[in-house]
């Protein structure tokens, strides 16, 4: 309803009332993860958060790497975006390097065409050893939203195959890796995220890609270790007590 009185910038005022019956266009529903970062230190208590828009249900499957088969996973894995989560290959083989721990609906609080941030506790499912998939889809029994009149089953099919699903890898860790290639050598610093300092006495090891630790080392004072040998690193981790992370230098 538009009141009376109100004037246009051609200075023509409005006599009476106005009423009319306007139609919003749906915005096709969409999730996204909250961040892109992998490391989920302690203070966020095991919780993946992600926002959504005109979805009422997702379904959350989180699965496992197991730690022995970490080289393995790197092989194969590409960290950056969705990277490479629902990849034919990586899902149909994932028996061989883990194991799927959890999968549940979760139904959201909605509001129509509006984001929508949600918080999921993890809890006692994971622990700090190794890499976690967390993946988030959802499908036409799960959205706030009508298709257009023409769009046909299998392009509705294709919209859920290419946008109804996310996917991530997490590791629980207080601990972050940086890696400095320089001419010879690679610098490597470890630093505890949760309360931004370095890492004093962490083991550091550098793994080729055929699984070989061609060196270890401890972080100095100032939580750095250097490595020769750049050009066979495939992967570095450190770890210190329980606390346990990794870096894929190729990422």
């Amino acid at each position: 309803e538009i009141l009376k009185g109100l004037k246009s910038k051609n200075g023509v005022v409005l006599n009476e009332n106005f009423n009319t019956t306007v139609a919003f266009k749906e915005i096709e529903p969409k999730i996204a993860f909250s961040n892109e970062g992998i490391i989920l230190p302690a203070v966020n208590d095991k919780r993946i958060s992600f926002k959504s828009l005109n979805v009422k249900k997702v379904n959350v499957k989180v699965k496992k790497v197991f730690e022995n088969n970490t080289t393995q996973f790197l092989q194969n894995f590409v960290f950056k975006g969705n990277g490479n989560v629902f990849n034919y290959g990586l899902q149909g083989d994932f028996y061989k390097i883990g194991d799927v721990l959890f999968e549940k609906d979760y139904d959201l609080n909605n509001i129509k065409n509006k984001w929508i941030q949600t918080e999921i506790e993890l809890g006692s499912l994971v622990d700090y050893k190794g890499f976690f998939i967390v993946e988030l889809s959802f499908n036409k029994d799960g959205i706030d939203y009508t298709f257009p009149e023409g769009v046909e089953n299998w392009q509705q099919y294709s919209f859920f195959e290419n946008n109804g699903k996310i996917g991530k890898v997490i590791l629980l860790s207080d601990m972050g890796i940086l890696a400095q290639k320089t001419k010879d050598q690679y610098l490597v610093t470890v630093t505890n995220v949760a309360k931004n300092s370095v890492v004093k006495g962490a083991k550091v090891k550098a793994i080729t890609y055929n699984n070989q630790v061609i060196e270890e080392k401890t972080t100095n004072e100032n939580g750095e270790v250097t490595f020769d040998g750049k050009d066979k690193i495939f992967y570095i981790i450190s770890e210190l007590g329980d606390e346990k992370s990794i870096l894929k230098l190729s990422d």
